[in-house]
């Protein structure tokens, strides 16, 4: 299972496109994503999920620290919704920078 995640670029310091992205994503949380130039949507995130509940809000919550940490001053809100084995979860992730 996967989603697809439009990145706001002038929303992010210090990061370019989605490839950057997903190079410091893997550098400073260590969560592997695939930058949407792969398949053929740029500035797009292609997130894949294969694993136990547990270790994908996880991973969402390193997403969330990397993304509260490259945040241009403001706030961000967008929610992520999953389901796996039937179970439906959500993670909020508000931003609020200053």
């Amino acid at each position: 299972m996967f989603v697809m995640v439009k990145l706001n670029l002038p929303l992010l310091e210090g990061i370019k496109d989605d490839l950057e992205f997903c190079l410091m994503l893997a550098e400073e949380e260590s969560v592997i994503v695939l930058p949407g130039f792969a398949v053929g949507l740029k500035n797009w995130l292609r997130i894949t999920f294969t694993v136990e509940p547990s270790s994908l809000d996880d991973g969402l919550r390193r997403i969330k620290a990397f993304h509260q940490r490259h945040t241009k001053k403001q706030i961000v809100s967008w929610t992520v919704c999953y389901a796996v084995r039937g179970c439906n979860y959500s993670l909020d992730l508000r931003i609020q920078r200053v």
